[in-house]
């Protein structure tokens, strides 16, 4: 389920500013949580590309033309 959350909530961006959502387990309601607080802050959540699906800290806030 949290490979499916992440598939859906991702959208790829090459400038911007791009924040680990801390530490923790990958839960879908702390992504979907994560992911709210991300878009209230004009991003999209992503996975990291070397990271572990399971934890938060492998996916990234990014919000693009953020400096």
């Amino acid at each position: 389920m949290v490979m499916t959350f992440a598939a859906i909530a991702v959208a790829a961006c090459s400038t911007g500013s791009s924040e680990s959502l801390g530490s923790g387990i990958a839960s879908y309601d702390a992504l979907r949580q994560a992911n709210a607080a991300c878009v209230a802050r004009g991003g999209t959540v992503q996975p990291r590309k070397d990271g572990i699906p399971g934890e938060l800290a492998d996916y990234s806030c990014v919000i693009p033309g953020a400096k």
